[in-house]
């Protein structure tokens, strides 16, 4: 089983990462995959500390050749550095829970294995933060709890054979007693050829959203959000994994 070292995730948010590497002109094969990974773990590690306490982890993927994940852990850091922040617990054991939300890219032949899935391993690191940081990261952990909410509620029921996207609609009316929702079904950029179109999906999704209450939703929005609102949800068959409810 081959493995793979990936390049220190920084949980610094949004445009604070400027020690990051910049993208070279022109990516080879392993280079842009590396990128893709660690654009998904940042977005994962945003979401997942809320609140953003400091703390350092590792995180352990098995992934299939086509980017399916088989497993996900968090631990502490293999190598840790003299600067490298100490391990967190906390953080670990969300980041177990939540890594069953990532899409990832499929695995470049030049590092796949003969034998079976790839062994990821990402450090990540969460520094300090300013207060303007904590509030951008806030909207990611939001994104995420909305994400959960309605994929342990209309997606509960669903055998999920594909990868893709979910854009809800949402329309509460002025009572906020009944809600009506369009739903679009599409691609994910890390697996567009994954996605199958579902008109039957689309339809029992849109019905199961319906027959919530609005203000039974955790994300319920204030008049001044305005007359609807849309919730992207990732939906994929490794995310059955995921049995921790976030937002109820």
């Amino acid at each position: 089983m081959r493995k793979m070292l990936m390049g220190t995730v920084a949980m610094c948010g949004l445009s604070a990462c400027t020690y990051l590497a910049p993208v070279p002109p022109v990516e080879t094969e392993e280079q842009a995959y590396a990128r893709q990974m660690q654009d998904s773990l940042r977005e994962l590690g945003l979401a997942a500390a809320d609140g953003m306490p400091v703390g350092s982890v590792q995180l352990v993927l098995l992934v299939e050749s086509r980017g399916g994940l088989v497993s996900c852990q968090a631990r502490p850091l293999s190598k840790p550095r003299a600067e490298s922040p100490p391990f967190n617990p906390r953080l670990a054991k969300q980041l177990s829970a939540m890594c069953w939300d990532v899409i990832l890219p499929p695995t470049p032949l030049s590092i796949r294995p003969d034998d079976g899935p790839a062994t990821i391993h990402a450090p990540m690191i969460f520094p300090s933060v300013s207060l303007d940081q904590l509030k951008a990261q806030m909207r990611y952990t939001e994104r995420f709890a909305q994400d959960n909410y309605l994929w342990h509620t209309v997606f509960k029921e669903e055998a999920i054979d594909s990868v893709g996207r979910a854009f809800f609609l949402i329309t509460p009316d002025v009572e906020g007693q009944r809600q009506t929702c369009r739903v679009t079904l599409g691609p994910h950029p890390n697996q567009p050829y994954a996605f199958h179109p579902d008109e039957a999906l689309r339809q029992r999704l849109e019905q199961r959203c319906a027959a919530l209450k609005p203000h039974d939703m955790p994300f319920y929005p204030s008049p001044e959000a305005g007359p609807n609102y849309t919730v992207e949800v990732r939906y994929m068959p490794w995310k059955k994994n995921m049995t921790k409810r976030w937002g109820a």
